[in-house]
């Protein structure tokens, strides 16, 4: 029997579809205003009036995208459905076989056209509607499209614009009238489902499901769903454009890449002709899979399986360029990459410039690197002041800024000897910057170097730690290093010849890096001194094995010796210089000035009081106020890391690790940060000394010191969650209109000054920690013994021995904001209540109920029933209300079930939320339910405040969720129809106080009055 509309599209709201009618016009397009739709989905009785018998529509619709789960629908045109047995071949033969018997079980139907529909949802974001297979027009097409052209054109031009668009329609090609053969609906897009008929297509015919249904639309993950879509495209029949040979950045530079280097030739250029992909690919993880079609292989991302399935392509048909479809890489989906793009992204990160100037050292572009070999130095980009080999900051590629002293000669006979050199040279001389990091063999670049990358945005440091895993990168460190030749020709006139150093010898050094002996384990890099455990000094620059720190201080810095045994008057001094440099700056208390103190020490006490640390936050009321300049004084002393803003949560992580296992400053500082601040990853990660993650084209997971200073700058600054008691403030208020405009600063360019002062400013605050070391380490009364207690401690009994006024971490120096947490969630947790009082619901249900004052069916909210939507968007926690009101209430589902889940149990006001199915492990399946300060979960058990900050005991009437009974103190209270909504009171018969009350005001303050419960005002729900 063939199920009704109704039946269908309640079947498919129960799936998560956002459902809606269709034209009884042929059209195919939605009958109501659907754009609503594509944020919020229609309630029951809204799908009951639509499609209920007799209904004025014949067919429905599903809107695909985030509303409906991020449903997609593959579609197979009528035109193309000789094409099937060549997709399910070529599923078959990519890995993908199990993929395609999943989709063609769970949900599949063909067209009025002839056509298949295959609907799934994906485990991440829908992509929008995608045209993935094309053909050229044929010529009945294309004299069908000429002529409907012509017809428009007639209309509506006249004179010589009409002749003009006739000569352009009969120039038309087939190519210009492209035939879509497979296509996706996605975010934004909108798809007629079985058992639609009638007027719903021109035909008449229906849509028929012929396996499946809304109850059984599988779920593929992102990948899985880019495989499908790339394998799809290879059915694709229009003609190769010439496609772009360098991803589309800014100042990237263009090839055409063809073979054969000159000595004019750009180094990409030279790169591309004589590199392979091979080459580049291999030893970043990617792995070959294989050949599509003559020219073509397929490749397989780091960290994934080739019997899972491709994830990009390269061939020579096309340039032969890189074709990335995977989103888990760190290439652009389906943008074309050149061997040198590819390069320049994977070791460069983007760095064109770099890229090229590290090219053309190693010989590309023409330059014949071994011109001048003969064991004398050949031409080389150098550092001044520098005998390493690096590249200089700046200048134009090839120019030579100092002759470099000569390198010196090694020669290779076999890998086994060259293996055994190796061996004694990791880790000195030219060699001296490797070092061993766990497991790994990692070595040190400085800005300017030969690889140091700059991020794509914000600053790393004068300094980066890289991983050396392939050998062939380690081989090529030792030629920039070293002058490696071998002797060839007969035996009695052999000559030094240029050679490169073997791979294979390379191989067991990246292998086995614990077994290099003069390799120096490496726990972290300072660029200034820092107290060791004892108290003493690190202060020269270099390796130190005490610590197993590389001091790496920037050029020109200067610190004036710290005395071993600091006088009264140095310290004194010391703190007036630090009191000099904060003096512009109008803190809110002294505690607040005590903070940023204790924040600027925090880098120095690294290994006496070792990490985790607090947030830092420096905040204030208005723009121009001197937060960020604080945040970059720190920077300036210490050397840090900068981003300009904090990314999103699901990127944080990655930053995250890649800020520790790569950048070397010991403050990592994120400015502009607006709205109020959650963020688990960051939470987390102020509770650790260790961080662990598994970074992008890695399959191990990696443990890396967390030993930074974290640091967040923005106006208003407010933290939600955990993040609140993690967090040192730093307020400061110039209690001023304008504040950027004041002019009566004694130190007019302080980043200038600091700069200029740097090694002083050091030397003041080590001389301060110093003296306080001589003194005994005097610290005041423990007050706390959490994981910050020890470091607290310290840095308040430095700051009362240096006479420092304010006590670091003080509740004071907290603005108020801290609380806005919970202070949301009180209104919000009481518009839930007043509308579904302590009975169950699920997040839809929930957000059903929202009002977000936008248009809604074509009809403002205001013009829906009374009640319909109860609570008010702006009752909902900020940042939810927030996307909310700007996004759709769809977007929030996952994070408000998120968020239920993660303040489960938290009392906010008088509720607290509870899940009521929680061996559901479905989100949205999930029941919620409301629990009262008044009433406990259990109604046999009598509740007690307790603790709770409020007074008194007992009950208020509560309705059983199976039989509807409602008890008070054990008298049964039940109205009549135990689940009809309340038209009067339980008690008296009178109005209820609100639409969930069972009883009026004045029973419910008897009942309360007789349970010891205090009353509440007229027209509450209690």
């Amino acid at each position: 029997m063939t199920p009704t509309l109704l039946d269908t599209a309640l079947a498919l709201h129960r799936a998560g579809c956002s459902v809606v009618p269709v034209r009884a016009d042929g059209s195919k397009a939605p009958a109501v205003h659907w754009k609503e739709l594509q944020a919020s989905r229609p309630t029951v009785d809204q799908l009951e009036t639509w499609f209920a018998a007799p209904s004025t529509y014949d067919g429905l619709g599903v809107v695909t995208g985030a509303v409906s789960s991020n449903l997609e629908m593959l579609e197979l045109e009528g035109r193309a459905v000789d094409l099937a047995e060549s997709l399910v071949k070529l599923m078959a033969d990519n890995g993908a076989a199990e993929l395609w018997q999943r989709l063609c079980n769970g949900y599949l139907e063909v067209s009025p056209s002839g056509g298949f529909h295959w609907v799934y949802r994906v485990l991440g974001d829908a992509k929008p509607n995608t045209k993935l297979a094309r053909r050229p027009a044929t010529a009945d097409e294309l004299d069908a499209f000429k002529s409907t052209e012509r017809a428009k054109a007639e209309q509506t031009l006249a004179g010589d614009k009409l002749e003009r668009r006739l000569e352009k329609i009969a120039e038309t090609t087939p190519e210009q009238v492209p035939q879509v053969l497979i296509e996706t609906r996605g975010e934004g897009g909108f798809t007629v489902v079985a058992p639609s008929s009638g007027r719903t297509h021109p035909t008449g015919k229906a849509w028929q499901l012929i396996h499946g249904g809304p109850s059984t639309i599988p779920d593929v993950t992102v990948e899985e769903r880019d495989l499908l879509h790339a394998i799809t495209g290879m059915l694709d029949a229009m003609p190769a454009a010439v496609p772009a040979t360098t991803a589309p950045r800014r100042g990237a530079p263009t090839f055409d890449g063809r073979g054969g280097a000159t000595t004019s030739a750009r180094p990409g250029d030279d790169f591309n002709a004589r590199t392979t992909w091979d080459q580049i690919l291999t030893p970043h993880g990617w792995t070959k899979a294989g050949s599509l079609r003559p020219g073509e292989l397929a490749w397989v991302r780091p960290g994934k399986n080739p019997t899972d399935g491709i994830s990009a392509t390269t061939g020579l048909n096309d340039g032969d360029n890189l074709y990335v479809f995977s989103t888990s890489t760190e290439f652009e989906t389906d943008v074309p990459y050149t061997k040198f793009a590819a390069y320049a992204l994977l070791e460069h990160r983007g760095d064109y410039s770099a890229a090229a100037r590290y090219l053309r050292a190693r010989g590309y572009g023409g330059q014949d690197e071994w011109a001048a070999f003969g064991l004398a130095s050949p031409t080389v980009l150098t550092t001044p002041g520098r005998d390493d080999g690096g590249t200089p900051p700046d200048g134009p590629a090839g120019e030579q800024t100092q002759d470099p002293p000569p390198r010196p000669p090694i020669e290779v006979t076999n890998p086994a000897i060259a293996a055994a050199q190796l061996r004694d040279l990791l880790g000195t001389g030219r060699l001296a910057g490797m070092f061993r990091r766990g497991d790994d063999l990692v070595y040190t670049a400085r800005v300017g170097e030969a690889g140091y990358v700059a991020p794509p945005a914000g600053d790393d440091g004068i300094a980066q730690v890289r991983t050396v895993r392939d050998p062939r990168v380690l081989a090529s460190h030792v030629d920039l290093a070293y002058n490696v030749f071998r002797m060839t020709g007969r035996a009695d006139a052999k000559v030094p010849t240029a050679a490169l150093f073997p791979t294979e010898a390379a191989r067991a050094a990246t292998n086995v890096p614990h077994q290099m002996p003069n390799l120096q384990q490496l726990d972290g890099v300072t660029h200034s001194p820092i107290l060791r455990v004892d108290g003493t000094l690190l202060e020269h620059p270099g390796y130190d094995p005490a610590t197993k720190l590389l001091h790496l201080p920037e050029p020109g810095l200067v610190v004036p010796p710290v005395a071993e045994q600091p006088a009264a008057a140095d310290l004194a001094a010391a703190a007036a210089l630090l009191a000099e440099m904060t003096a512009g700056f109008d803190f809110v208390t002294p505690h607040d000035r005590a903070n940023y103190y204790g924040l600027l020490l925090t880098p120095l006490l690294r290994l006496m009081t070792p990490p985790p640390y607090k947030l830092g936050a420096i905040s204030s009321p208005s723009p121009g106020s001197g937060k960020s300049l604080l945040a970059t004084l720190a920077r300036i002393i210490h050397g840090g890391v900068f981003r300009a803003e904090l990314p999103i949560e699901d990127e944080l992580r990655k930053q995250v690790t890649s800020m520790l296992t790569m950048t070397t400053g010991p403050i990592i500082h994120f400015d502009n940060l607006s709205g109020v601040l959650r963020s688990s990853t960051l939470a987390g990660l102020l509770t650790s000394n260790t961080w662990g993650d598994r970074p992008l084209g890695s399959t191990e997971w990696v443990g890396t010191p967390n030993d930074r200073l974290w640091l967040v700058t923005g106006n208003n600054i407010a933290l939600g969650g955990d993040l609140v008691r993690r967090t040192v403030w730093v307020t400061i208020d110039p209690g001023v209109p304008n504040p950027e405009r004041r002019t009566h600063f004694a130190i007019t360019d302080l980043k200038r000054w600091a700069t200029d002062r740097r090694g002083d400013l050091l030397h003041a605050l080590l001389t301060v920690v110093r003296s306080w070391v001589v003194a005994g380490r005097p610290l005041p009364v423990a007050t706390a013994s959490d994981d910050y207690a020890s470091w607290s401690r310290t840095i308040n009994g430095i700051l009362a021995h240096a006479g420092i006024d304010g006590v670091f971490g003080h509740e004071d120096s907290a603005p108020e904001a801290l609380g806005v947490d919970d202070d949301e969630w009180v209104d919000f947790l009481d518009a839930v209540h007043d509308t579904f009082g302590l009975q169950p619901w699920t997040v839809a249900e929930l957000l059903d109920k929202v009002d977000t004052g936008v248009r809604y069916d074509g009809w403002p909210t205001s013009n829906l029933p009374t009640g319909a939507r109860p609570i008010a968007v702006d009752t909902l926690p900020v940042d939810l209300a927030t996307r909310a009101r700007r996004d759709g209430l769809p977007t929030i589902n996952r994070s408000l079930g998120n968020y239920l889940k993660n303040r489960r149990g938290r009392w906010a006001g008088d509720y607290a939320v509870q899940q009521v199915d929680r061996t559901s492990r479905s989100k949205k399946s999930a029941r919620w339910q409301l629990i009262s300060r008044l009433t406990p979960a259990d109604p046999q058990t009598p509740a007690s405040r307790g603790d709770r900050g409020s007074e008194g005991s007992g009950y208020i009437p509560t309705r059983s969720e199976n039989t509807g009974e409602v008890q008070m103190n054990g008298l049964n209270l039940t109205p009549a129809d135990p689940l009809a909504p309340p038209s009067t009171c339980g008690a008296c018969g009178a109005a209820p106080a609100t639409s969930s009350s069972l009883y009026c005001d004045h029973c419910l303050n008897v009942l309360r009055r007789a349970s010891g419960v205090a009353e509440r005002p007229t027209g509450s729900d209690g």
